[in-house]
């Protein structure tokens, strides 16, 4: 019986020390923040008293612009909301702060498709869509346990296109285009730089064998108000708080006037937000309004039914001034609802901003090849390929719209290659490229047909790939 007793007691004593021995391993397994003392030695030739200001920048801090893009009918204007994301892992709290955003010096989904050129050559292939893609997705994973990231950096390099993953993990972000590099950062993890190429895509982030580094301020005052900024700068912008203010955070709704004063200098602007905010130190962004602004709008329906058998509605603001707004994701509302995402790319766009404003089905617009007109015939040493393709339109709305409707032919690289037009219905032809387009206007219920019919002639011994 004492040999059981013995026996039951080294089994609870092993158990606790196994307990023990857990806690002990995830108590020294846990990273400590590196941490620094700013120390100031002042020269004072006489005895004073005096205020000391720290003013210091950090690396894990930022804010990035996104778009609430809205408009009723195409009788209203374009209401534009600018927002500013801030995000900080500074290891401080910023209690009810006043925060100044600057846009200094930035880098240079429903968006509309594009053609490429269509150039015809021995070899020479027609160019491919099928990987035409507009918004990349995923997942942020950490590579020591498979665990999701949330509150991860996702931009789009050398551009001030951000997101953030979200409580799973998991991101979506529209690209300017397939190829783009994708630039993830995460505190405590190595960053990462991807190239978009499919439109998932999964990250995996490795922990960092070097924690970034933080500042403790240690200040010696009798007195009890102490001011001290905070600053923080991300992909060319910076962010600066005061915390020396005592008023309540406050969530600004859209109808009020938001309180911002805007100072442009001659290489930035800066938004001062006058309302105080609390920004907590976990990488969590903040989303705060800088300013509402309305544009008259010009609006235009868009068609490339080579591409897209949808017809997207653009709105086009001429004279927009683009003073103080950065590249950034949009999210696009048009008569009440939802349609998508879209990019403001102000860096390459001109005085006249094109926003797209998503899909409409009640046009409809269908592409098709007229089978018994193509042809494959021989004329002496030459072989002849004869292509006709019919694009039929029809409103299906109850009100008069413009349609552009974008197509092209093949523009030859070789004098042997001879691209003879038949009929392109007086569409207008760029040459270089060889797009065609067409403004057309449709009363309600109108139908109408284009037709496009061309050959291409070129040497029968050679071997051309033509659509």
């Amino acid at each position: 019986m004492k040999q059981i007793d013995i026996s039951k007691r080294i089994e609870t004593l092993s158990l606790e020390r196994n307990a023990l021995q857990n806690q002990i391993n995830q108590v020294s397994g846990k990273k400590s923040d590196p941490m620094s003392e700013v120390v100031v030695k002042m020269n004072a030739p006489a005895q004073t008293k005096c205020e000391v200001e720290l003013s210091y920048y950090v690396n894990n801090a930022g804010w990035f612009p996104t778009y609430d893009i809205r408009s009723k009918s195409t009788n209203d204007p374009i209401e534009i909301m600018y927002k500013a994301n801030i995000h900080q892992n500074t290891k401080e709290e910023w209690n009810n702060v006043k925060i100044k955003l600057s846009s200094s010096n930035p880098k240079t989904g429903g968006v509309a498709p594009q053609l490429k050129p269509y150039l015809v050559d021995y070899y020479l292939v027609p160019p491919r869509y099928e990987n035409s893609f507009s918004i990349l997705s995923g997942k942020i994973i950490a590579s020591d346990d498979n665990s999701p990231i949330p509150g991860a950096t996702i931009s789009v390099k050398n551009s001030t296109i951000k997101t953030m993953s979200d409580a799973n993990g998991n991101y979506s972000i529209s690209i300017p285009s397939v190829g783009s590099e994708i630039e993830v950062s995460f505190v405590g993890f190595d960053p990462k730089t991807i190239r978009a190429t499919t439109p998932n895509i999964d990250i995996v982030l490795t922990p960092s064998t070097l924690m970034l580094q933080e500042i403790v301020v240690a200040s010696y005052s009798n007195q009890d108000d102490i001011s001290s900024q905070l600053g923080g700068k991300a992909a060319g912008s910076t962010i600066r708080g005061n915390s020396t203010l005592s008023a309540k955070n406050k969530a600004l709704a859209e109808p009020l006037q938001i309180p911002v004063n805007i100072q442009e200098a001659q290489t930035s602007v800066e938004f001062e937000i006058k309302t105080p905010y609390t920004i907590t130190s976990d990488n969590r962004s903040i989303a705060v309004d800088i300013e509402k602004l309305s544009y008259k709008a010009d609006y235009e329906y868009l068609s490339v039914p080579k591409l897209d058998k949808d017809v997207f509605l653009l709105a086009k603001i001429s004279d927009f001034d683009k003073s103080g707004l950065l590249a950034g994701e949009a999210n696009v509302f048009f008569e009440n609802t939802y349609v998508g995402k879209t990019i403001l790319d102000l860096a390459n766009s001109s005085d006249t901003l094109q926003l797209s404003l998503g899909r409409d089905n009640n046009i409809s617009v269908k592409r098709e090849s007229i089978s018994n007109k193509r042809s494959s015939q021989f004329f002496g040493s030459k072989k002849e390929d004869a292509r006709n393709w019919m694009i039929k339109v029809q409103n299906n709305r109850s009100n008069l719209v413009n349609l552009k409707i974008i197509d092209q032919i093949p523009v030859s690289q070789n004098s042997e290659i001879d691209v003879a037009i038949e009929n392109i219905s007086e569409g207008i032809l760029n040459k270089n490229s060889g797009e065609i387009s067409w403004n057309i206007k449709l009363s309600p219920n109108d139908k109408k047909e284009i037709e496009i019919k061309y050959k291409v002639r070129y040497p029968k011994d050679k071997s051309l790939i033509i659509e």
